[in-house]
């Protein structure tokens, strides 16, 4: 439901929509209007790239990571349709280039949230200090930023505990304590 809102402020939703509350039509997204209603964007098909480079490679790395979008990229041709943002694909050129792929994403960027899923699903339940090296894993090589970072442990937190059945309340209270364990994660300061 969100794709054809994507950029959108919740102001501009409201006045446009009103509450969405079912699958638009993509022709009213100014960045996916090509897209089929319904069809996943590349927030989703980055996960599904990740997890299936994690279980290939039995756990999650940077290299994996590393390996899992620039598959993602060449396969999809991301870059050439724009579905890849500025900073995920200059990180990625850097590293292509010889860059360490743990400093090359140290830019001005927030994205890594949408990434969170897929190390949330690939580590064993209840596993906190392998979640956490995989969401920054995930993260680090395009968005190595204190804010990318903070929203991205929330985010996999979340999904690691409502994977596991957790209440709405303890979801909240893990997102919270992921939120915390990512500010202090990046040591590029964005905000």
């Amino acid at each position: 439901m969100g794709m054809p809102t994507e950029f959108m402020t919740l102001e501009e939703i409201r006045e446009k929509f009103g509450i969405v509350d079912a699958l638009l039509d993509p022709s009213v997204s100014s960045i996916h209007g090509a897209l089929k209603r319904g069809q996943v964007t590349d927030d989703t098909e980055q996960v599904l790239y990740l997890i299936e480079t994690f279980y290939k490679k039995g756990g999650v790395t940077v290299e994996g990571v590393v390996e899992g979008l620039l598959r993602w990229v060449r396969e999809t041709r991301a870059d050439e349709k724009g579905y890849i943002g500025p900073n995920s694909l200059k990180a990625l050129r850097k590293i292509q280039a010889g860059e360490d792929p743990r400093k090359a994403g140290r830019g001005t960027t927030c994205g890594a949230a949408m990434r969170a899923l897929a190390p949330a699903f690939s580590v064993r339940r209840g596993d906190v200090e392998t979640l956490k090296e995989a969401v920054w894993s995930c993260s680090v090589p395009t968005h190595n930023t204190n804010i990318a970072m903070e929203a991205a442990m929330a985010l996999g937190f979340g999904y690691h505990v409502a994977l596991m059945g957790a209440s709405l309340e303890e979801i909240i209270e893990a997102i919270l304590e992921g939120a915390e364990i990512g500010r202090r994660m990046s040591d590029n300061e964005l905000v």
